[in-house]
């Protein structure tokens, strides 16, 4: 048996989800037309931002804070020069002041130029949360996993019932070995399955409870944003400003409304105020979506917040 992913924002919290699911790089252009530089097979990150429709300011966020996997999936940086080189026999290239200008309208800066490959760019998709374009492709992949998910049960099924049936004519015979290995047999298929399945709960325990937080009003929801930025800062040499650096950026740009605490308070300091801190200019219905967002930064480093979430859980 096979547990289904039902909800598409596991994407964005679970590396284990995303990772099972790194194969299905053929669901970018039943989403939509996707573009990319000539003979290379890779994007720039504006035409990532395109192909998703947000600004490249997200990309280079989002990239910032999941550069070990998209380098993983073959992101990279290359010099404009370099890119250049192995562009200009594949297509008109116009040199401009700071950037060339290639026959299909795109741009190579001549400093530094991510480009990623497409497990990169399905990567993106699985992480973005504020896109269209992104919701579709992990919807698509949802799809696929039903159906998939759906024709393992059906040869499950017919695995376990020709094991039975030779458990069944084996006895009938009267041969001892025979039964003995039909038996063996029989066990070992529920008990991998048993395996299986403890494997899927473990590791979506994690998800289960960030999405049930969604849902749900936190008796202290600054207390828990505080130990996970506490976790955050200790995981990184002890820099707790990056925690809220991190999760500003990823309120900012990954999340609809934006929802910019810098900017909030600073006008919180300007207008009086004493004692300002990021978690008083929080709105209280914002809290589940601040702390889910923290939770995720702290998966995608691969810090461990086990016993934050079962505190909270309880």
């Amino acid at each position: 048996m096979t547990t289904i992913i039902k909800n598409e924002e596991a994407f964005i919290i679970d590396a284990n989800v995303r990772e099972s699911h790194m194969n299905r790089v053929d669901v970018l252009e039943k989403v939509k037309g996707l573009l990319l530089l000539p003979n290379l097979e890779m994007a720039t990150t504006q035409q990532v931002a395109d192909f998703y429709e947000v600004p490249k300011q997200a990309i280079l966020s989002l990239v910032h804070d999941n550069r070990k996997e998209v380098e993983g999936d073959g992101y990279k940086t290359l010099k404009g020069k370099e890119l250049v080189n192995s562009l200009e026999e594949y297509t008109t290239i116009l040199k401009r002041k700071g950037h060339c200008l290639l026959e299909s309208g795109d741009t190579i800066a001549y400093g530094n130029n991510g480009v990623f490959p497409h497990r990169a760019i399905l990567r993106v998709g699985m992480l973005l949360r504020d896109s269209a374009i992104a919701k579709e492709v992990r919807t698509q992949l949802l799809n696929i996993e039903e159906k998939t998910t759906q024709e393992v049960k059906v040869a499950d099924i017919n695995e376990e019932q020709t094991l039975q049936m030779a458990v069944g004519q084996a006895f009938m015979s009267g041969d001892i070995n025979a039964l003995a290995q039909a038996a063996t047999g029989l066990m070992a298929f529920k008990n991998r399955h048993i395996a299986e399945i403890e494997t899927k709960l473990e590791e979506q325990k994690t998800v289960i409870k960030v999405l049930a937080k969604e849902e749900v009003a936190f008796k202290t929801p600054d207390k828990v944003l505080q130990n996970l930025t506490a976790r955050y800062g200790k995981a990184n040499g002890g820099n707790y400003q990056m925690a809220w650096k991190d999760l500003r950026n990823h309120l900012r740009y990954k999340v609809t409304p934006g929802i910019n605490l810098k900017s909030r308070k600073t006008r919180a300091i300007r207008s009086g105020k004493k004692g300002v801190t990021y978690p008083k200019v929080i709105k209280e219905h914002e809290f589940p979506t601040v702390i889910s967002a923290m939770i995720a930064l702290c998966e995608n480093k691969g810090i461990d917040v086990e016993d934050i979430l079962q505190e909270v859980a309880k």
